[in-house]
């Protein structure tokens, strides 16, 4: 019996499914970070689509890599980029496809692939993550090693070590966020690193070493904060994360730093002390900061600034228009996350701290009003906003000193899976990772 013919593919059908898929990556990546999204908000809504345009890709057969994916590969656009190396493993096509693209002057498109190769959940992608052509140059070295540490690949001390000792910046940074364990050798290379020349080495040393408990980390850390060195801003979320009170008064000097400023009211709200509760209340009344510090008087205190507690926006914010003559026509026109935070009413907040913030312990860290605590943090997970998410596994990983790690840069649907079923390792400290 003759077998049954396949009925031709509608290419322009195929296309648009790739066109689409490009559209709803980059409104995938914005809701990552919106303050306006949930979990299951981003699972249920930009991510669902996207998956499912990969899945048309994916229908239409052995041909579709060779006709529309591989072009594609070749785009200037980082998203259609990205896309299409999603496509391509949709399709089961051979992950070598996209090594000529590896062997380009590092850039948009490499970084694009590797976006891709991080979402992938097959065994083969680890194997190629080792391929040797990934091992030509620092930056493809770096990272790679930093996407097979993020799907939970340890590395053999006898690997690790000399990734340590490297004269470059970018593999010795990326060897640093692969250190889970202490090990006794990696010691003095990673108090060395702790004063390294470079400020990307010593952030990932300094998170590193606060996650495996070395004491020294947080004056190191605290040096640059000091000195408003280019890497405070970076040094002041690793603070919050840290958890330390005496802390906060750092954050309140980076306050009358222009450059700080922002990242100071951020890491306010991530150390979740009374104290910078108040401090961001006070930063409240003036409206270059009032959005940043609601946001963050809210994660302490989990006041939602809605209603009274809330202030319209002004005619100007809300329609967005400049003046023609000051119209910038290159401008991105989408707005920054910080622009959709709700504009708070200082006076009303005011009024009802005075009422409240006895019930807040000034020797309690608070999470939305809870005594945070890693339980709290792992829940907290999947019901806070998108935008702090990332923040708060830092916490994680630094309050459990390495224990329960959580990638919250993978699909929205896996991180799910992974928070119904993981509480209890979080209870009991046994690690987690979630990237596979």
């Amino acid at each position: 019996m003759a077998a049954p013919r396949r009925c031709p593919v509608m290419w322009d059908i195929v296309e648009e499914h790739l066109e689409e898929a490009a559209f709803l990556a980059s409104q995938w990546q914005r809701a990552r970070h919106s303050p306006d999204y949930r979990l299951h908000e981003v699972a249920q809504g930009p991510e669902a689509r996207l998956l499912a345009h990969l899945d048309g890709l994916a229908c239409a057969g052995p041909e579709a890599p060779e006709r529309l994916v591989i072009p594609w590969l070749e785009s200037t656009r980082p998203e259609e980029v990205f896309v299409a190396a999603l496509a391509l493993m949709a399709t089961g096509a051979p992950l070598d496809w996209l090594l000529p693209f590896f062997s380009e002057a590092p850039g948009p498109r490499q970084t694009a692939l590797f976006r891709a190769l991080r979402l992938a959940p097959t065994a083969e992608v680890s194997k190629f993550l080792r391929r040797r052509e990934l091992q030509a140059t620092p930056g493809l070295q770096a990272a790679a090693l930093g996407l097979l540490s993020l799907r939970g690949e340890a590395l053999e001390a006898e690997a690790l070590l000399p990734l340590l000792r490297s004269e470059s910046a970018e593999i010795k940074t990326a060897a640093l966020r692969a250190l889970r364990e202490d090990l006794p050798a990696a010691r003095p290379l990673l108090e060395s690193a702790l004063g390294a020349q470079s400020p990307d080495v010593r952030i990932a040393a300094g998170e590193t070493a606060l996650a495996l408990g070395y004491p020294a980390a947080l004056h190191a850390l605290r040096r640059p904060v000091a000195s408003t060195a280019p890497e405070a801003a970076r040094v002041l979320a690793v603070l919050a994360a840290a958890g330390h009170a005496e802390d906060v008064s750092r954050m309140a000097a980076a306050l009358d730093v222009p450059a700080l400023e922002s990242a100071a009211l951020w890491a306010l709200g991530h150390s979740g002390w009374r104290h910078a509760a108040e401090l961001c209340l006070e930063a409240m009344k003036h409206d270059r900061t009032a959005r940043l510090a609601g946001e963050s008087f809210s994660r302490v205190t989990g006041l939602r600034l809605e209603g009274d507690f809330a202030r319209p926006a002004k005619a100007d914010e809300e329609n967005g228009l400049p003046p023609l003559e000051e119209d910038d026509l290159d401008a991105d026109l989408v707005p920054s996350p910080e622009a959709t935070l709700p504009l708070p009413d200082a006076t009303a907040v005011a009024r009802w701290w005075a009422k409240e913030k006895d019930h807040f312990s000034p020797k309690t860290r608070y999470l939305r009003g809870q005594p945070l605590s890693p339980e709290v943090a792992w829940k907290a997970l999947s019901t806070e906003p998108m935008r702090g998410r990332e923040q708060l596994a830092l916490d994680l990983a630094v309050q459990t000193q390495g224990a329960v790690r959580f990638d919250t840069r993978t699909w929205a649907n896996r991180q799910t899976a992974a928070l119904a079923t993981g509480l209890t390792a979080v209870r009991t400290g046994r690690p987690r990772l979630t990237t596979r």
